[in-house]
């Protein structure tokens, strides 16, 4: 039987070691920060407003920052609707909040772009009806 010196078993835990460190590092660290939002008006032709920013008019793919939620607005006239884009965590957070739990590395997710995600991904804003 080949035995292992003492010294190769440490040089070689810590390399294991290392490695899964460096894969388990947050996850939301390497993701994007931005997402692609669909935002589409009950009436094509109804101007498009996110967060005081005209984006279009009757249908709009917006990409929004992860980091906070956005107000979406539909106007045609004296008609407007409302809807809000909502900040939430991610699978990817969910997975580094139980990681750093584990091995505290994964906490770093949370400075990510990744942690957090949009909800919902796509948005139909109501218009009322005219009043005539």
């Amino acid at each position: 039987m080949m035995r292992i010196k003492p010294r190769a078993s440490r040089i070689v835990t810590s390399a294991i070691t290392a490695s899964l460190l460096v894969q388990s590092l947050g996850c939301s660290l390497f993701v994007s920060d931005m997402q692609m939002i669909e935002i589409t008006a009950s009436d094509p032709r109804a101007e498009i407003v996110v967060d005081n920013r005209v984006v279009g008019t009757g249908t709009a793919a917006v990409e929004l920052s992860k980091r906070s939620s956005h107000v979406v607005m539909a106007k045609l006239g004296d008609r407007v609707g409302t809807a809000q884009v909502r900040q939430t965590i991610s699978t990817t957070g969910i997975l580094d909040l139980v990681g750093g739990f584990i091995i505290l590395v994964p906490f770093l997710g949370v400075l990510g772009g990744g942690f957090n995600k949009l909800d919902p991904e796509s948005v139909v804003v109501p218009l009322p009806q005219s009043v005539r």
